[in-house]
């Protein structure tokens, strides 16, 4: 971890997505975890978390706050830019002890909006915007250790014969959520690892260079800035 953090430190590539990082979010209106907010919240408590430097971490707190500010009923439900997302970020950041707080109190609305939604009658089984990424976002609902569970019979129940539906699919990573799921409903058990989902999120972010413009670049975890350092550096410590 030590020669990590001293390459880390020492890489001009990424003092200069650091900076540009700090100079656009400010002014990001995308509040979600692919592309807005929520994930660059995620990447500077990292980053704090591995520069030892508070500077970061106050600026990550700074960036949850507005989130909370600016949080509003026009986002969609999905993972990628909407409410499962920013969701799944904060559940997220609670597990990881980046934050405090009862995710139960502070997620109660956002649980509410999931389990408004019909997912029998969703077709899209997608990480994005369909199935698959309610369930990353329940699962780590669920993972989470309150003796509460968040989600209504009803909604659970939905979710079983949405498992059901849906179980003979060539799609091994959702194959995946839905093995944990069952299991959680048999014996209340969960192996799913919250890091795995930025794990795929970030997959493909290895197109940056030394001598790359980083200005000319998308900013998000998922095919930006941010997504390179986490796959690069980060999420090798926390996987």
């Amino acid at each position: 971890m030590k020669n990590t953090q001293k390459t880390y430190q020492n890489n001009d590539l990424l003092k200069r997505i650091v900076n540009k990082l700090i100079l656009k979010s400010c002014d990001l209106l995308d509040l979600g975890l692919f592309h807005g907010k929520m994930g660059l919240v995620i990447f500077f408590f990292h980053y704090a978390y591995f520069t030892k430097k508070s500077i970061y971490r106050k600026f990550a707190e700074q960036l949850l706050d507005e989130i909370f500010e600016d949080i509003h009923d026009r986002l969609t439900l999905d993972l990628e830019n909407g409410y499962c997302g920013i969701g799944w970020g904060i559940e997220y950041l609670s597990q990881k002890k980046f934050i405090a707080g009862d995710t139960n109190e502070i997620l109660e609305s956002i649980d509410m909006k999931v389990m408004e939604w019909n997912l029998k009658r969703v077709k899209d089984l997608s990480l994005k915007n369909g199935i698959a990424g309610v369930f990353h976002y329940v699962l780590c609902r669920l993972k989470n250790k309150s003796l509460i569970t968040p989600f209504d019979i009803d909604f659970l129940s939905d979710l079983e014969i949405v498992v059901s539906k849906n179980y003979i699919t060539s799609d091994t990573e959702l194959k995946v959520l839905f093995d944990y799921y069952r299991e959680w409903l048999k014996n209340k058990e969960l192996r799913y690892n919250p890091s795995s989902l930025l794990d795929i999120i970030t997959k493909s972010n290895n197109l940056l260079n030394e001598n790359q413009d980083v200005m000319n670049i998308d900013i998000g975890i998922e095919n930006g800035c941010a997504g390179y350092v986490f796959k690069k550096f980060l999420l090798r410590e926390f996987i």
